[in-house]
């Protein structure tokens, strides 16, 4: 979950967006998962899940390593940028890479992390 004020709005990336809330410092941790609020879970069990759940978490949760993880809060609006401004630092947790104003658009680079990132990109689910 973000440790700060986000809000959604707009996007100019791709449909609507997560901006930040307030002013965010270089190396700040942005994002982290919080058991018992976000969901992880295996690939390999996403499987079981009827086929519009898996679509569902394929759009907007993360693959690596077999590992599934979906932030349950405005995270799963955070689109796609080759410029991002936060990146994982963990597959749990992610740090602003520059400063952020308050405003702006928070965006990571799917390649970077997520195995999804390919069929994100492809469907227009930034």
């Amino acid at each position: 979950m973000f440790l700060m004020k986000t809000y959604i709005d707009k996007s100019s990336i791709s449909g609507f967006g997560v901006f930040a809330g307030e002013d965010i410092a270089k190396g700040t941790l942005v994002w982290q998962f919080i058991e018992g609020f976000d969901l992880c879970t295996t690939e390999e069990k996403m499987k079981n899940l009827p086929l519009i759940a898996q679509h569902y978490i394929k759009q907007r949760g993360a693959l690596q390593a077999g590992e599934v993880i979906m932030g349950m809060d405005f995270d799963q609006f955070t689109n796609h940028s080759d410029n991002p401004s936060l990146a994982l630092n963990t597959l749990h947790s992610a740090i602003a890479t520059r400063d952020i104003r308050k405003g702006e658009e928070l965006t990571y680079d799917y390649r970077s992390f997520d195995e999804y990132a390919e069929y994100k990109l492809s469907t227009g689910c930034e």
